[in-house]
């Protein structure tokens, strides 16, 4: 069995009916494409984490900040 770190980028997202609809949405507005993805709930009907893996991370934050979406730090990622 391998396996193989990898730097992602984790973005905050409202966790309620449509909140991954609106993140998609902003994402593809963007010009963000990510070969996998993962969501987390961090507080219940509060936030969640909607993880992505792309190819090119300082491009995707420079996209990603240009729509406004908020990306979450590292130590509040590992921190919850």
């Amino acid at each position: 069995m391998s396996a193989a770190l990898r730097e992602i980028v984790v973005l905050k997202m409202a966790d309620r009916p449509g909140g991954l609809d609106e993140l998609l949405k902003s994402l593809v507005a963007a010009g963000v494409n990510f070969t996998n993805a993962y969501g987390r709930v961090v507080n219940e009907g509060g936030s969640a984490f909607f993880m992505i893996d792309v190819q090119d991370i300082p491009d995707a934050r420079t996209k990603i900040g240009r729509v406004g979406l908020e990306i979450i730090a590292d130590e509040s990622v590992y921190g919850v």
